[in-house]
């Protein structure tokens, strides 16, 4: 036994011998397997003998940022404080004497093991070698709380694309640009950029472009279904080597560091969030906090860690997410309008319903026309030529693509496209319509499997199955550590269920021919120079849905200072607030018969319920008050009772002429006397703006439960005599504790 041990174990004795009345050391014990012990440096933790959750192997022989090891003797008290970190939540006498399922137990030692490498990534800041908890405020704890409620674990506790970004900067400084010049002449795939409101590093494009080449000239990427990925591990294992868990976490790709021939959009794109989908997890937040809360038992019972009870007891509020989404800068969300997106869906199942068929039996019949000869493009335009004179449509060749990364008449796209187009605008289309009706992150969406993404798995096209309750049957979206993932259910009308089944035909037509290089996923992305499909990717989905919106020609709008036309792109991450935003904008009829067609028999008012369910509440009351905010600038009365605001606006601003204004707009009428300091506002604009603003007013209002805005659902009798459910707004105005009218 080394000297560190025997000291550990000194201490641990120690500690048994002062605190006798816990009596825990036997019930934690039996959770330590090959020879590993509370004391070793090394511990291999077993939930379960006959269970299929895996072992779990914490290694603390790690390095803290003054430089001296974490099992130094000087750092005794604070290895042991970690070590308690992890095991008290598997001790039933402080989990309400139950004892948890092998699953439960898996899942909270991975929480604790989080909260652990969280302080230690912050151990400088918060001086944990000479003070140990004793300077982690609440409100670190709450900022911690709110990180990994909204975002994967990877990102709000390893930040691992500023820590990416970081590392690529720094080891890419020294490529000059000639080198990038000459090895883009070799590959040009490394010029082919996605979208930049797809990226999530904080890289320049130059910088970009730099750490590709380095990339890529140091064997950084690995080749995986026809694309070049960035292998992650060397450096996962240089810049979390001092954390017990990050050499392990598990990321999405970044669309950035994936180099593989895409479309180039045909305009520049309204600027949208980054990837990464932010969206409040009340239940995630409160099985950390319970992680968190375990200190206080450990404070009391065991040893005294310094954290206040303050601290521990810090909790995230409504307020702090609504800060967060509004202090979040360039990067802060940017919606698409709902009419943008009910247009486009309308688009989506029109395409769906007259081409959808065509577009999926004219590949399978090409392709089984073509096996077994070499890719030949010639022979494969004119089979498609031939294939097309037997049925009507307008599909012209295999593909209109030409030379990588070029770009192409999107004109005659339109007009007359390849067979490989229409299948990624029909790729684009059918996921547009299943990430619609079911709200969830693409990774959830790219996962459907083929096997079991239908419930019940029956022919949604037979008229004895028409009034079947079907369900999307999909894996939720991993936390970032690597672990299995939970499947759930949803229910989904009868349109999205025919996409569903049309898909799982296609796929096993495919299987059939061998031209499937994985036949897990439903959805497949066809490579234009062979005949081979793979499963789709997030960078070729977000390629797919950037060309379904240029098929579609989505709306565009003119940048209002460079006077440049940008395209409407949508994201899936977008398409998760679409519903809700759907019951508070589709007031006129247009807008009602789409979404009426799209439910299908689905009751709307239950529909309604569900999505605001699903939703995270700071989504839901920015979708609010975008609705609001449009009424009070249009001086919409559609809205029931939005006079009782206009008396709240006039009251508060002592006007009854109200015109909105963006803050950009007033700068820069402004803009002329303050350059010439003929004007200096106190205090400053910003302040100003926040406390005196129609629109900081309104969601102030929204957040504190002082107003809501919520649809009203009526059944009228239409004239065919069936009824018919139309949705009215009402806006509820709280006085003096009571409700206001409506």
């Amino acid at each position: 036994m080394g000297i560190n041990s025997a000291v550990d174990e000194l201490s641990f004795s120690v500690y048994l011998a002062t605190a006798p009345k816990l009596e825990f050391h036997l019930e934690m014990e039996k959770f330590f397997v090959q020879g590993t012990s509370f004391e070793h440096s090394r511990w291999v933790l077993q939930f379960s003998e006959k269970s299929d959750v895996p072992d779990k192997i914490i290694d603390f022989g790690i390095s803290l940022y003054d430089g001296s090891s974490l099992l130094d003797p000087k750092n005794s008290e604070l290895l042991r404080l970690f070590k308690y970190v992890v095991i008290v939540p598997l001790l039933p006498q402080f989990n309400g004497g139950r004892i948890r399922r092998p699953t439960n137990l898996y899942y909270k030692v991975n929480r604790a093991v989080h909260l652990v490498d969280w302080i230690l990534l912050n151990g400088e800041r918060f001086n944990i070698v000479a003070c140990k908890f004793s300077l982690i405020s609440r409100s670190d704890i709450s900022e911690f709380l709110l990180g990994v409620a909204q975002y994967p674990i990877w990102e709000s506790v390893y930040e691992y694309s500023f820590r990416l970004s970081d590392w690529l900067i720094k080891n890419s400084a020294s490529v000059t640009d000639k080198e990038v010049e000459a090895q883009i002449e070799k590959t040009p795939v490394i010029a082919v950029m996605p979208p930049a409101d797809d990226w999530t590093l904080s890289l320049r494009s130059d910088e970009l472009l730099r750490a590709r080449v380095w990339l890529y000239k140091n064997g950084y990427f690995q080749k995986k279904m026809g694309r070049l990925y960035f292998k992650s591990r060397e450096f996962l294992d240089e810049v979390y080597k001092n954390t017990l868990h990050g050499r392990s976490i598990a990321v999405i790709p970044l669309p950035e560091l994936v180099l593989e021939d895409c479309y180039i959009r045909e305009y520049p794109g309204v600027p949208v969030r980054k990837l990464i989908d932010v969206g409040y997890d009340h239940r995630r937040e409160a099985s950390y906090r319970n992680i968190v809360a375990n200190i206080a038992i450990i404070n009391s019972e065991i040893s005294d860690s310094g954290m206040s009870s303050e601290a521990i007891a810090a909790k995230t509020t409504t307020l702090q997410m609504v800060d967060v989404y509004v202090r979040d800068g360039e990067s802060r969300y940017r919606s698409v309008p709902s009419l943008v997106l009910l247009r486009l869906l309308r688009k989506c199942i029109e395409f769906y319903l007259q081409f959808g068929n065509q577009v999926l039996s004219l590949l399978v019949r090409v392709i089984k026309g073509h096996l077994p000869s070499v890719f030949n493009r010639l022979e494969l335009d004119r089979r498609v030529r031939s294939e097309v004179s037997n049925c009507s449509g307008e599909i012209t060749c295999w593909t209109t693509r030409t030379t990588t990364g070029e770009r192409f008449d999107y004109g005659a796209l339109r007009l007359s496209p390849g067979v490989c187009e229409m299948y990624s605008v029909l790729v684009g289309a059918t996921s547009y319509i299943i990430g619609a009706i079911c709200g969830r992150r693409q990774g959830e969406l790219l996962g459907l499997r083929r096997a079991d993404c239908l419930d019940p798995p029956v022919n949604p096209f037979l008229p004895s199955n028409a009034k079947v309750n079907f369900h999307i049957v999909f894996d939720l979206g991993k936390s970032g550590d690597g672990t299995s993932r939970a499947t759930i259910k949803r229910a989904i009308p009868l349109l999205v269920a025919k996409v569903l089944w049309d898909l799982q035909h296609f796929h096993d037509q495919l299987s059939e021919l061998g031209v499937l290089k994985s036949c897990g996923n439903l959805i497949q992305c066809l490579n234009l120079y062979s005949l081979n499909f793979s499963p789709l990717s997030i960078t070729r989905h977000n390629e797919a849905l950037d060309l379904m919106c240029d098929y579609f020609e989505s709306d565009t709008l003119k940048h209002e200072i460079t006077g440049i036309y940008e395209r409407y792109y949508v994201r899936q991450h977008q398409l998760r607030r679409f519903f809700a935003q759907v019951f508070y904008w589709c007031t006129g009829p247009d807008a009602l018969d789409t979404f009426a067609f799209f439910l299908g028999h689905v009751d709307p008012e239950h529909t309604f319920r569900y999505f605001t369910d699903e939703i995270p509440g700071t989504m839901l009351l920015d979708i609010k008050h975008e609705r609001i905010m449009a009424a009070v600038h249009e001086g919409d009365r559609d809205i029931e009772n939005i006079d009782d605001l206009f008396e709240l606006l006039q009251s508060k601003f002592g006007t009854s002429d109200i015109q909105i204004k963006e803050s950009s707009e007033i700068i820069s009428d402004l803009d002329y006397l303050v350059s010439r300091g003929k004007l200096e506002t106190i205090p400053d604009f910003e302040s100003f703006r926040r406390s005196t603003s129609v629109d900081g007013f309104v969601r102030g209002l929204l957040s504190t439960g002082q107003i809501d805005l919520l649809p009203l659902f009526v059944s009228v009798a239409a004239q065919d005599g069936t009824a018919r459910i139309n949705i009215h707004l009402s806006l509820k105005v709280k006085r003096h504790g009571a409700s206001g009218k409506g």
